[in-house]
């Protein structure tokens, strides 16, 4: 994607709607099937502790392609209670990732809340992401979360050494941004564009799930353009599908697509291949989440990575789901031999394209 010139400005009444519906498309089946991160905003917007004054949104192509959303929580001891700032959500539209929005945003709201006296920052985010600007876990400083718990995900700012170390302290978030009704969230989805739910890795902890004892851990594949376009090339050149498909062109659509979700695998710090799941557009589908792609390296096979991740994942689904395969491919028959060690209910499909698909009945799992 071309580089393209960033705005970033105060949020307006008639941004309203652009902005949600940018979040949403950001968010939708990240952390679960569907999202609330854009009714978080609807509900923020409303309350005493939404800090108005330094939020912003980002715009771009005189559209709204990323947003920060500042609000008061605070810490909590025995004696005291200290007033804290944190944010969220933080986005960028799923259209324009990779182009310094994030950054942009937190770069230019990070110094007001430091200027106006804000001793820094606690966050729930990802730990990947947030050391860069100098976000530390939390825990270092001697504080939890609201049940007790630390970890990497909590995170904070300080804006001066010492100024958020506070032993025993518990981050306390306002109830109206930690915890929100099903059926709300789901009613107000209907004024937005149909997206279909489904489940993916990273929603039931894959990164917890799969780590190094396992001897292979999943990345999003956001954070390694290149690494994955070649992989991606690899992949098709194996299973000769070169002169079907632009693979360039083809992984431009995975990105633009928000119902797709694409991982690196690694080993170690070696990317050992990729993989690729979707869901369904379709209102009707015959199927929740499906794979499109799962490809490991020659050099890195014969450890039982494919067949984990794939056992792992039509262990998440709780409705049929499916994958395309290839006639004759190895790696299709494969994975329906492990369907049938694993007594799995399935079916095969011909498609129109000569390929098959395996639509797997996930409630005999």
């Amino acid at each position: 994607m071309k580089d393209i010139d960033i705005i970033i400005r105060e949020e307006r009444e008639e941004d309203f709607f652009a902005t949600e519906a940018m979040t949403r498309r950001a968010f939708f089946n990240k952390f679960g099937p569907g999202c609330e991160e854009h009714y978080m905003e609807h509900v923020m917007r409303k309350q005493p502790y939404y800090l108005k004054e330094f939020s912003r949104v980002a715009e771009a192509d005189g559209q709204i392609v990323g947003v920060i959303m500042y609000f008061l929580a605070k810490i909590v001891l025995e004696d005291r209670e200290i007033i804290v700032p944190s944010f969220g959500p933080l986005c960028a539209d799923h259209r324009y990732k990779n182009q310094g929005i994030g950054r942009r945003l937190l770069e230019e709201t990070l110094p007001l809340l430091k200027n106006a006296g804000y001793p820094g920052i606690l966050i729930m985010g990802e730990p990947e992401y947030y050391p860069k600007f100098g976000f530390v876990r939390a825990g270092s400083l001697g504080l939890t979360d609201a049940e007790g718990n630390v970890y990497d995900a909590f995170m904070a700012l300080e804006f001066t050494p010492g100024a958020l170390r506070y032993k025993g302290g518990k981050f306390i978030e306002p109830q109206e941004v930690s915890s929100f009704d099903e059926d709300e969230v789901k009613a107000y989805d209907e004024k937005f564009e149909y997206i279909r739910r489904g489940i993916r890795p990273c929603q039931w902890g894959y990164s917890n799930a799969c780590d190094e004892n396992d001897g292979y851990h999943l990345e999003y594949a956001i954070k390694y353009p290149r690494e994955f376009e070649n992989m991606f090339g690899e992949y098709l050149r194996e299973s000769e599908k070169m002169n079907d498909v632009s693979y360039l062109d083809y992984v431009g659509k995975i990105r633009e697509n928000v119902t797709d979700a694409s991982y690196v695998i690694c080993v170690g710090e070696k990317m050992a291949g990729i993989f690729v799941c979707s869901v369904s557009e379709e209102k009707h589908a015959t199927c929740g989440s499906y794979i499109q792609q799962l490809y490991v390296k020659p050099e890195f096979r014969r450890r039982g990575i494919a067949k984990d991740i794939f056992l792992r994942f039509l262990k998440g689904q709780k409705e049929t789901t499916c994958f395309r395969c290839i006639t004759n491919s190895y790696s299709s028959e494969y994975f329906v031999r492990l369907l049938d060690e694993n007594c799995v209910k399935y079916s095969i499909h011909n498609e129109d394209d000569g390929r098959k698909l395996v639509h797997v009945f996930v409630e005999d799992n």
